[in-house]
C-alpha cells in the first residue's frame, strides 16, 4: 500500500496485515465525503462530477498499478480535501 501514489490518494501512514486485525492507518484528509456533500447540499453535476471522477480515476489506478486492490469504494470512502 505504501507503494500507491500520493497524488488524489491519501498517504499510507501504517498499516498490519499479518496480525489478528488488519488495519491501515492513512493521513488525516480535511474535507468532507462525498456522501456528506450530497446529504448536506444534494447531487452535483457537470464540471465538479468531471473532476471527481477524474481523480477516482486517478487514484484507483494508483491503488491497482501498486498491486492493491479497494475493497469499499462507496460515496462515504470518497473524501474531498
Amino acid at each position: 500500500m505504501r507503494k500507491v501514489s500520493g497524488f488524489c490518494t491519501a498517504a499510507i501512514l501504517d498499516a498490519d496485515v499479518e496480525g489478528d486485525r488488519a488495519y491501515v492507518v492513512s493521513e488525516w484528509v480535511d474535507g468532507p465525503s462525498l456522501q456528506q456533500l450530497v446529504d448536506e447540499e444534494g447531487v452535483r453535476g457537470g464540471a465538479v462530477v468531471e473532476r471527481l471522477a477524474v481523480g477516482m480515476a486517478v487514484a484507483l489506478a494508483a491503488v491497482h498499478r501498486a498491486g492493491a486492490l479497494h475493497h469499499d469504494l462507496k460515496p462515504g470512502n470518497v473524501l474531498t480535501g
